[in-house]
């Protein structure tokens, strides 16, 4: 119980002489700010996606406890809550609309483009920015890519940074048909990193038995179209746990996942370079013929790393 926290740590407090703030260890999803006023009040101001400055399961009870005028105690409400809405906004996406807080990763030229038309991709951004690209997935509960890349690339998905090596996020691979083949890295190491494929319900058995066999987990979800159900997909891995997932492509998948208005925040990683037309692009048509139609995202960040620039995006 939270207010049975906050009675334990209100009673080791010994209130200075002086008024000043006393930070108090408190779970990371409750941190708590404690001001002691010149009168001897306390003030409790909530900041970390806690019980009082965002309702949540378990409120009621704390923020009853600590009501202004009760046991001495003033309390403040909503202090820094759009910091604390922002810090937590995996959980609040869960809860609020049963999906994770999607986050696509790009990293291309100067003019939008992932390749050159014969494939050709690495390495288009230098160190730095490839460094941030592994944190990133370190920051995630999950890393996401279309059954293409997996077939273009063979990756391996993991967090590769020095003493992170074990937060590697759950590896999701958007695969229909289960094209990937059998001996990619991704499902031949499925045993000792979690490995998910999103795919189309009652589709080939005999397919679906050969990848658990290899460890593989299988989530199954109706068509939507040519692919399947992102949106039932996304539903789906919110049931499992998922607060965030982090796309890295391919930009058929892009593509598809802003149509289906699933896209919350965007990381684009752009190196000075430029390919031209003929280069593969980040992200496939997805039927926009309007500019009223377009995605609109506002930029909260632009960060150098080396020679390229990190431009981070949220959805307003």
């Amino acid at each position: 119980m939270h207010c049975e926290i906050i009675a334990s740590m209100v009673s080791t407090i010994t209130l200075a002489a002086e008024p000043g703030p006393v930070l108090v260890p408190f779970p990371h999803d409750f941190a708590e700010s404690i001001t002691a006023t010149p009168d001897g009040a306390l003030i409790f101001s909530s900041f970390a996606g806690g019980r009082i400055s965002r309702a949540a399961p378990g409120a009621a009870e704390a923020t009853e406890w600590i009501k202004p005028g009760t046991n001495g105690l003033l309390s403040v409400l909503g202090v820094l809550a759009d910091e604390a809405r922002r810090l937590n906004e995996g959980f609040f996406r869960r809860i609020e609309e049963g999906r994770p807080l999607v986050t696509l990763k790009l990293a291309s030229t100067l003019d939008g483009r992932i390749a050159t038309a014969e494939g050709e991709s690495r390495w288009i951004t230098g160190d730095l920015a490839r460094e941030r690209a592994h944190l990133l997935r370190a920051r995630h509960d999950a890393v996401m890519v279309g059954s293409n890349t997996v077939l273009a690339d063979d990756p391996e998905l993991t967090c590769r940074l020095p003493g992170l090596s074990d937060r590697s996020p759950v590896r999701i691979v958007v695969d229909g048909r289960l094209r990937v083949p059998l001996t990619a890295r991704l499902v031949a190491s499925a045993r000792t990193t979690p490995t998910w494929f999103v795919t189309l319900k009652g589709d080939a058995p005999e397919r679906h038995r050969v990848f658990r066999d290899c460890g593989v987990e299988l989530i199954e979800v109706a068509a939507a179209g040519e692919t399947v159900d992102l949106v039932a997909a996304f539903q789906e891995l919110g049931r499992r746990g998922l607060t965030r997932v982090l796309v890295e492509g391919g930009a058929s998948l892009a593509a598809a996942l802003l149509r289906a208005g699933l896209i919350d925040h965007i990381a684009w990683f752009r190196a000075p370079r430029l390919i031209g037309g003929d280069g593969v692009p980040a992200i496939t048509a997805f039927g926009i013929d309007k500019l009223a139609a377009t995605p609109r995202f506002e930029r909260s960040a632009v960060e150098a790393l080396g020679d390229d620039v990190l431009e981070t995006f949220h959805r307003p």
